[in-house]
């Protein structure tokens, strides 16, 4: 990729309430001109990442090259992997703190450490325009060092302590970072195969690869199971949906995986998205709840404090989903996402009488997901 007429663009990113880092960034030949909020809604799927990227980039209109916005995006990350280890110092350093909280933030710090490297040099590459397909593993490396930060944390301490927020809302950020570097990175192959016109069988099976690599929400690795059909991205989310808005998140949540494989990755891919939406969902439930939020009338409270049990029945059946799935083990998928569909749209029945809740949305949200990973599982073990 090559640099065309130098362009400098500024962008002054806002994180915790104060200015973190200024991107400059020389415009790179085949690279698109859109602005923030065009860059927001290709790379978003949903409510949850849709307001990450935008208090991410803004919500400007005017243009700049795509790859200004993913540079931006990883300095964002790389601040708030900063943040995540000084959350980490205060467990580490309280001699109180309990081993539940202690062990995985051990954890954490390395993980951070490593995030924070190879979303830097992903970074670094875009700067230098030389962002690629081969850039994106790092990125997915990233992803599965935060997520196992979350992870361990949860498992040894639930999802009440400051570092398990934090790393929830880093993982946020890493996985926004993957996602407009895929979208940059296919629209500059797309540019090399114009400027060559020609591509390899090489060439374009390292592509593939490297996407296969770069799954959106984490690096799936599925052994082949018997009796599994392969088929193209497109004809999963072709078979698996019944509306447009459900094609649409099924290309959204897929936009990392491989363009044709074994539908078991389809499957988990939008079952790991469910489960990171009904993450989100009830921490920004337990946000409303905090501190006795005197604002909240008794119907509110109680409907949130629903929802919070719910989404947490909701989560553990997806993650189990997950397992089972990678296990080849078909017995009870189907019900655990009938039944995690139930518990997400019985948190939508306790909101129905507050459509003005930031719930409200994030909840029917939550439903279309739920209901995409069910009809994705369905297309292995049938509905």
């Amino acid at each position: 990729m090559e640099r065309s007429a130098t362009v400098f663009v500024a962008l002054t990113l806002l994180v915790a309430g104060s200015v973190v880092v200024v991107v400059v960034v020389d415009a790179c030949d085949g690279v698109p001109r859109m602005s923030a909020v065009e860059a927001c809604k290709q790379a978003s799927v949903g409510p949850a990442m849709s307001r990450t990227c935008a208090e991410t980039l803004g919500t400007s209109a005017d243009e700049q090259g795509a790859t200004d916005f993913m540079v931006a995006a990883a300095n964002a990350a790389t601040e708030s992997y900063k943040a995540g280890k000084e959350a980490v110092g205060k467990v580490l350093s309280n001699p109180l703190a309990p081993d539940g909280e202690r062990l995985p933030c051990l954890v954490c710090a390395n993980k951070y450490d490593d995030a924070s490297m190879l979303v830097a040099s992903t970074a670094d590459d875009a700067k230098r325009c030389k962002l690629s397909a081969d850039s994106l593993p790092d990125l997915v490396t990233a992803v599965s060092a935060v997520d196992e930060c979350a992870t361990k944390m949860f498992e040894e301490s639930g999802n009440t302590t400051s570092v398990y927020a934090t790393a929830i809302t880093n993982r946020d950020w890493t996985v926004l970072v993957l996602r407009l570097a895929t979208k940059d990175a296919r629209v500059l192959q797309r540019a090399e195969k114009e400027k060559k016109k020609k591509m390899t069988r090489a060439s374009a099976t390292g592509f593939l690869a490297a996407v296969a690599m770069a799954l959106a929400v984490a690096a799936v690795v599925v052994d082949g199971c018997d009796n599994v059909p392969s088929m193209s991205m497109d004809d999963a989310c072709l078979k698996a949906s019944t509306s447009q808005p459900l094609l649409a998140l099924c290309h959204g949540e897929l936009l990392n995986a491989p363009e044709s494989g074994e539908v078991t990755v389809y499957a988990v891919i939008s079952a790991r998205w469910a489960q990171w939406a009904y993450e989100a969902t009830s921490r920004a439930a337990a946000g409303l709840l905090g501190n006795n939020n005197a604002s909240l009338a008794a119907g509110e409270r109680a409907a949130y404090e629903a929802c919070v049990a719910r989404y947490a029945s909701a989560k553990a059946r997806v993650m189990a989903v997950q397992t089972q799935l990678l296990e080849c083990s078909y017995a009870s998928p189907k019900q655990e996402l009938i039944d995690a569909r139930v518990d997400v749209e019985a948190c939508g029945g306790e909101l129905s009488r507050f459509a003005a809740s930031p719930l409200h949305a994030m909840n029917a949200d939550d439903q279309l997901k739920a209901t995409l990973a069910y009809e994705l599982t369905g297309l292995i073990i049938g509905k």
